[in-house]
């Protein structure tokens, strides 16, 4: 098991940034995608976050078990802190728009459910951030 594992899951992280940038560059109005382009961000981060998750299991037992690797492969372990990076910025910079995009009967009370979902982002963000 080595960091490497990860890398097959890199697409489906690159995503939630991809969206977040689409988002914040769209123009809100009555018919557009943003809403969409959101919740599609947030579906494909959160996939390719579970993978790595998974993988982070094999990853630490390996290191539990076994030495460090040998020292030329030693750098390939910062590619493990990616995933909750990629996920942290995403899930932030989506959350900070969904007030924008959300409709104003969302929920019962769109302006609201726009606040609690800023609210949870950033603190979801924050901790896998941390």
């Amino acid at each position: 098991m080595t960091p490497l594992w990860i890398f097959p899951a890199y697409p489906l992280l690159i995503v939630g940034p991809l969206a977040g940038a689409l988002v914040s560059t769209t123009v809100t109005s009555q018919n557009n995608r943003s809403f969409d382009i959101i919740i599609g961000g947030v579906m494909a981060q959160l996939i390719g976050y579970s993978i790595t998750f998974m993988l982070y299991a094999l990853y630490v037992n390996r290191l539990m078990n076994a030495q460090l690797p040998p020292m030329p492969k030693r750098p390939t372990m910062f590619i493990s802190v990616g995933p909750s990076g990629f996920t942290s910025q995403s899930i932030l910079i989506l959350g900070l728009n969904f007030p924008r995009v959300v409709s104003p009967s969302f929920m019962g009370d769109g302006p609201l459910t726009g606040h609690i979902t800023r609210v949870l982002a950033t603190w979801v963000g924050i901790w896998l951030w941390a």
